[in-house]
């Protein structure tokens, strides 16, 4: 048997998806945004609850906490090459999505190989293929900083501003005694300290 000829190729093809979409000028509606986009890519990670971000009024103080925790942990600096791809504005505009600063590709890689050989039977020809899937989110160095780094740093400033000493009947304290301190639990993270 000998191989008389190979061909080996790669081609690419991409589907851009998504739409324009509004997000409400509050610091949690933009960070449930983020997780709504994330979501796309991790729907058994994230609650629905958590991203509806047009809803932003109605979310309690306990989802305001969730949404603040969840995208302390799925930092982009995590999942940058894995879901989500920081891209220049000239790239969203070769994608046809020039008045966007994110959008949401799914690209295909088609990878074949044709052999061709002949042996004492007679010729005999391969073809392999292999298709592979990617999605990504792709965003603008304004986008991330508009719908996550921004409103993540305010949302934890006005946080420690929530924190509240107890106030004590004076009254009831001598001159004498001094009361305990206030122990604040704190958690070391990333970007942010987060109570």
């Amino acid at each position: 048997m000998s191989i008389q000829a190979i061909e080996a190729k790669v081609e690419y093809d991409y589907e851009v998806t998504g739409q324009p979409t509004r997000v409400p000028r509050d610091n949690h509606a933009k960070l449930a945004y983020y997780l709504s986009c994330l979501r796309n890519y991790m729907k058994d990670k994230i609650d629905s609850k958590l991203t509806k971000y047009k809803k932003y009024d109605s979310f309690s103080s306990e989802i305001k906490d969730a949404i603040v925790e969840l995208c302390t942990l799925l930092s982009p600096d995590d999942l940058e090459g894995e879901i989500i791809q920081k891209v220049n504005k000239d790239d969203l505009i070769r994608l046809k999505k020039p008045n966007s600063s994110n959008a949401f590709v799914e690209i295909k890689e088609k990878a074949s190989l044709a052999l061709l050989g002949l042996d004492e039977d007679g010729v005999f020809g391969l073809n392999l293929g292999e298709i592979k899937t990617t999605d990504r989110m792709l965003y603008t160095e304004k986008w991330i900083r508009e719908n996550y780094y921004e409103p993540l740093k305010n949302v934890t400033k006005a946080r420690s501003k929530r924190v509240t000493l107890p106030v004590e009947d004076i009254s009831k304290t001598s001159s004498e005694e001094s009361p305990e301190p206030l122990k604040i639990p704190s958690r070391k993270s990333q970007c942010c300290n987060i109570f």
